[in-house]
């Protein structure tokens, strides 16, 4: 059966590991569906290129808990619910006048009315019928509780002022957020799992292709649950990756034995590079992983628009080489130590690429005005991935500065610099095994040491001091692009595919 269900737990919006092993399949007569997440800039359903993405709403319990608390923290939600408290006591107010006014009745009717209410007013405050009145008391405490504290709020707004009760409500809400939001992965990867569930049950899927640790529970459950096999696919060393805040020992720890539980249970693992794959075997003590770079294709990079020239849009100087960083804008990239190093290299200009948050890329930004950097510096982007490729081209040398913040990065192989050899210029790059093993075993450039602005400056000014070395990297490019490309990546693939299909 050649129904493929993969799994991301992103939007999938660009998402190029994902989407382009989904086209490559779907190119072989596989049917795929991804599900992914649903966000502001996305849509439930999608076809592209004959994948059918399914778009999943995060709507976990902590995370509905949260606005409703922040709803109800805020001022207009209690004028509201006094409001309402008014029209209430308005309407029984007017429903009273209007017995007493009598309006179009007999003065039998209205006489009879009147003493309906005060014989019932009577009854209600009789001795007899205390116990009835504690008991309606008790079934609408919870309502009761709530006026009470609308009135004591409507009375502390106006008797301490608006900005204490603003400080009391931000305390509040902070509060349950910060109890809350400890919990808020584990808590959103279940809300993932059982909507995603809930839509695959009754698809009848060959294949649960899990990309990244993430994803992996519901892909082993959908395998166990209804038959069919289980992929994979490590985008990362996961217990080893980049994060702000380091997790403990003790949870790596526990991480670890969860993910190598899984590995020894899939059908497949498949994942990145060649030193990552080493890792894992050495480990989790199993068989190395199948190796598919995160190459781009060839066709894409040949078919660039000439008139996309990145000199030409931002307005570079022809006597200025230009630098090219590509990917994402975050930390531990190396971008600070990278603008750093354009200190010492005046005949320069840096062109970012990518994509990143407004704070950290003001923080770039601040730092490049403190060194003076502002003529020979600019953010761009991002762009859609197809046309990366003529940004590549019309620039003069590809950056990968990445940083030793984990072994994941250590041992990584980034898309960037295949994007700069197939692209046909040199590259420089972190002196970590896999980048050397690319960049300095095939002659396509030189290694620095990402912490030291200085050295990266170095091999920036060797690449260009001599233009017939240059001229002979530039070259080599297009020996290793017939290497590295999705082209030749996209058939491990297939291969492993069809094995698995024939399995069945």
């Amino acid at each position: 059966m050649k129904k493929v269900a993969a799994f991301v737990y992103n939007n999938c919006k660009n998402d190029a590991r994902v989407l382009k092993e989904a086209k490559t399949l779907v190119e072989v007569g596989f049917e795929v569906t991804i599900y992914a997440l649903l966000d502001k800039e996305t849509e439930p359903i999608e076809w592209r290129h004959g994948i059918r993405i399914i778009r999943v709403e995060k709507r976990a319990l902590h995370l509905r808990l949260l606005r409703f608390v922040n709803r109800i923290v805020k001022p207009r939600f209690w004028i509201r619910q006094f409001l309402r408290i008014f029209y209430g006591f308005a309407r029984l107010a007017y429903s009273i006048i209007t017995v007493f006014r009598g309006k179009d009745k007999s003065e039998n009717e209205i006489q009879t009315k009147e003493y309906g209410i005060l014989k019932r007013i009577k009854r209600i405050f009789s001795l007899s019928n205390i116990k009835k009145i504690r008991g309606e008391l008790l079934d609408n405490k919870a309502r009761l509780i709530l006026y009470g504290w609308i009135l004591i709020g409507v009375f502390y707004l106006f008797i301490f002022g608006k900005n204490t009760i603003a400080f009391v409500v931000k305390s509040m809400y902070g509060l349950v957020r910060q109890v809350l939001m400890f919990f808020h992965r584990p808590l959103s990867f279940l809300d993932y799992y059982y909507r995603v569930h809930k839509l695959i049950k009754s698809e009848g899927f060959g294949f649960y292709h899990a990309h990244d640790f993430n994803t992996v529970p519901i892909a082993f459950y959908a395998k166990n649950r209804y038959g069919g096999k289980f992929i994979y696919d490590s985008h990362e060393l996961y217990v080893e990756r980049n994060k702000l805040n380091k997790p403990s020992r003790i949870y790596k720890i526990i991480q670890r034995k969860v993910e190598g539980y899984y590995i020894k249970n899939c059908d497949r693992v498949i994942t990145v590079g060649p030193k990552i794959a080493e890792y894992i075997a050495e480990i989790y003590k199993v068989e190395a992983p199948d190796v598919i770079m995160n190459a781009p294709s060839i066709d894409k990079f040949s078919s660039a628009n000439e008139s996309d020239n990145i000199r030409d849009i931002i307005g570079i100087d022809k006597d200025k080489k230009v630098l090219l960083y590509t990917g994402a804008i975050t930390f531990n990239r190396g971008l600070e130590n990278l603008i750093l190093s354009m200190q010492y290299l005046p005949d320069c200009f840096l062109v970012i690429l990518g994509y990143g948050r407004d704070k950290y890329k003001r923080q770039l930004e601040n730092l490049v005005e403190s060194n003076n950097l502002t003529e020979r510096f600019r953010f761009y982007g991002p762009v859609p991935t197809d046309q990366v490729a003529a940004f590549v081209s019309g620039s003069d040398l590809g950056v990968a500065p990445i940083q030793n913040a984990c072994l994941s990065y250590y041992f990584c192989a980034p898309n960037k610099v295949f994007e700069y050899v197939i692209g046909g210029i040199p590259v420089i790059g972190s002196n970590f095994p896999e980048l050397e093993n690319i960049i300095v075993k095939h002659g396509i450039g030189l290694t620095f040491d990402p912490e030291n602005p200085k050295d990266i400056a170095s091999s920036v000014s060797k690449v260009f001091a001599n233009k017939e070395s240059y001229d002979i990297m530039k070259q080599k490019t297009g020996e290793v692009a017939k290497l590295y490309n999705w082209e030749n990546e996209s058939k491990k693939l297939i291969r492993i595919y069809e094995t698995l299909n024939d399995i069945h």
